[in-house]
């Protein structure tokens, strides 16, 4: 007995998931790799806002993106709930490294996510596309096919956002 979900409608912000070739293979590992080997403690917020727009990660991002960013995936370090004097009172990312780097390499082991990602744009779920109008290497590869498949009448949107 599985679950069932009703989705209403999806939106995907900058999706990555790429064709199962070996070029999308080897970027996902090399995101993967980064993911593990980047920082994601600081002793404060205003380090964190200070060191993060200056990372590959945010490389491109408009300034409002990387304000939501910061604004959104910083938390409090789980050892601030620690008793003295082993309580840290910095912060971390919401989503740990070793499960971004899981969500890249989980990608690569399943080559069906960038079909079911184009099922789902093509099917009468409303699923609306956004992403950047100067795409990263492996969004501009993804972004012929998916667009490609032939969605229902007036049930999705494309917006493609500037980083000017």
């Amino acid at each position: 007995m599985q679950p069932r979900l009703n989705i209403h409608s999806a939106i995907l912000a900058d999706p990555v998931v790429g064709p199962g070739d070996q070029a999308s293979k080897s970027f996902m590992a090399i995101l993967s790799a980064s993911s593990l080997s980047r920082q994601d403690v600081w002793s404060n917020r205003a380090q964190a806002t200070k060191q993060l727009p200056t990372l590959s990660l945010m490389r491109g991002w408009s300034p409002e993106a990387c304000e939501l960013y910061l604004m959104n995936a910083l938390i409090p370090h789980p050892a601030h709930a620690l008793p003295q004097p082993f309580a840290f009172k910095g912060v971390t990312t919401a989503c740990a490294r070793d499960h971004e780097a899981f969500i890249f390499r989980s990608i690569v082991q399943d080559g069906s996510a960038y079909n079911h990602l184009a099922a789902l744009y093509a099917s009468d779920i409303p699923t609306h596309l956004l992403y950047n109008a100067i795409p990263a290497q492996l969004t501009a590869k993804m972004m012929p096919k998916l667009l490609s498949y032939k969605p229902s009448p007036c049930r999705r949107s494309i917006v493609r956002c500037s980083t000017t």
